[in-house]
Parts: structure tokens; sequence; C-alpha cells
């Protein structure tokens, strides 16, 4: 969903909260430092167009931190890269090549390419095309193999900002735009403004160290979260600044004025704004649990 881009979403009066609960926030979970994604549809293919397959079963679970998408599975983390890059030029633990973390229980490197055959069979390959194993039978390899499938990668913190969202009354057939206010708003601009800015600090900003996390981006990214969420306008950036909690307005630092200034030792929980290919896939409320056991037999 792009940020030039107004998108309107209908749901059914019965489901209009969650989905506009999922959009407020694309990702599935909030984590401490981090957040959970969704899994996309697509499955994460090689630069050479080889779909990239698991042993074992299940979800592969991808998390963003700051800048950075990692991988994981039950036995652990598969690996991890630039949030901005194709998961399928990450360095993936291919196996047949060098595994010097595994163990007769958890090989660390488990993962391979697949192809299927001119002869019909199902291969799952290294790197260099050598055969890990082959299949005559497709429900074969599945039992032994995941398809591991991208993720979908929040353009933004918060959709709210770049769509309506509305409902069809299931008595009256006719559509209702639902548009909710947040928990911390008031009838007071003042108010409200304060409490978005906490808010906004409480659930995106994170005590680490990290890229520069700048006054402008700041002030950029909360004003479209804020407008998002309440029926005021955001606050200025000077008023913006004295709205902010104490520690950190204190980690402020660079120059002053409207010169370049950022905040020493903070970072986004997940940066805002990231450029990914891997964000045209299903929209925001798609829950991979509902459609996995189906799309593993394709």
């Amino acid at each position: 969903m792009a940020a030039d881009r107004h998108v309107i979403f209908v749901y059914n009066q019965s489901d209009v909260e969650r989905g506009y609960n999922h959009l407020d926030e694309p990702y599935k979970k909030r984590l401490e430092d981090r957040v959970s994604l969704y899994n996309g549809t697509d499955r994460a293919t090689a630069i050479d167009g080889r779909p990239l397959v698991r042993r074992g079963d299940g979800a592969t679970t991808y998390h963003l931190k700051s800048q950075t998408l990692i991988a994981s599975d039950d036995q652990g983390e598969l690996t991890r890269g630039p949030a901005p890059d194709d998961v399928g030029t990450f360095d993936w633990p291919i196996i047949g090549e060098s595994d010097s973390m595994a163990t007769e229980d958890a090989p660390s490197n488990r993962c391979g390419y697949y192809r299927k055959t001119d002869d019909g069979d199902h291969r799952v390959e290294t790197a260099d095309g050598d055969a890990i194993a082959t299949y005559s039978e497709k429900q074969a390899f599945l039992a032994d193999w995941t398809w591991i499938r991208e993720p979908h990668v929040p353009v933004a913190p918060s959709y709210l900002n770049h769509v309506t969202i509305t409902y069809r009354d299931e008595e009256t057939n006719q559509l209702h735009v639902y548009d909710p206010s947040p928990e911390w708003e008031t009838h007071d601009r003042t108010d409200s403004q304060e409490a978005g800015v906490l808010a906004f600090h409480d659930r995106l900003i994170v005590e680490r160290n990290g890229p520069e996390l700048t006054y402008e981006e700041l002030d950029d990214t909360f004003s479209s979260w804020f407008e998002g969420q309440s029926q005021f306008d955001a606050p200025v950036r000077s008023v913006l600044g004295g709205y902010l909690p104490d520690p950190f307005k204190d980690a402020k630092t660079g120059g002053t004025g409207n010169d370049y200034r950022y905040f020493d030792g903070y970072d986004w929980l997940f940066a805002p704004g990231i450029d990914s290919p891997h964000q045209a896939g299903p929209p925001a409320d798609y829950d991979p649990d509902d459609t996995e056991a189906q799309s593993e037999t394709e």
C-alpha cells in the first residue's frame, strides 16, 4: 500500500473491527524489540528462480527488527538480512554447504532448492544443482519438505492514514464508514495531541543503539500515524518536541532550531517506509494460519 494511494476497504459488519485492527497494526504481533510478520502466499525463490524449501513442517517465521529481517523455524534462526532486500537473496543454510553448527538432532543446514524435473520428479538440490533428495510423488516430497513463503513487510507502522474503512450494515445493506476514536483521544485537541505523542512513542520507539532516528523522520512518521488515528491535526513540529517523554527528549543531539538532529540511543521498533519487494502480496489482514495447509498441497 503506497503512501500516495488511498484505498477503500469494505468489510462485513461482524468483521470490520478485526479489519480495522489489522490495518492499524499491519503485522502479526508486537514483541519486546521487534514485530512478528505475516507470511505472504508467494514462495521465496532464489535469483535463478528455484523455490526455497526447508526440512520439516510448519510455517517459516519472520521478525522485523529495526531495518533487519530475520527468518526462523522451530529449531531457531535460519537467516537474516536487510529488510529492503528480497529474502531469496539472503544467505539461507543450504544442505551441502559448510555446517559447522550442526548437531545430530538439529542440523543447522536444513534448506534446499526445489526443481521439478522434465521426468516429473520433485527434486531438492544444493546451490550447485546437486541432488539432495528426489521424489516421484509430490505428497512424499511435501511430507519431508516445506515451502518457504515470503513475508509481508509493512510499508508503514499503520495504514489508517491511507485507507477508508467501511462496513456493510447487515440489516439495511448500506455502507457506513468505520472510524472509531483511539482510547487516548479526548474532546480536547491539546490533550489528545500530547496523549497521541506518548502512545506513538510507547508503540514504535525502543531504547537501543541503531541507525540514527532523526527528528525529521520522527515528525513525518508521527504526523501520518496521528492523523490516521485522530480527528485532530497532528501538532506542528515545535509543539511535538514539547510532548516527547523526558528521557527521549534529553537524548536529542545534533544541531539547534531546525538544524539536523537525531535521538542518540533510540531506534524504531521497525523502520518506517521500508521499500521492500514483499509488499505487493495479500492485504494486511491476511492470516496464513487459515490457508497454510491448503497452500502446501498446491
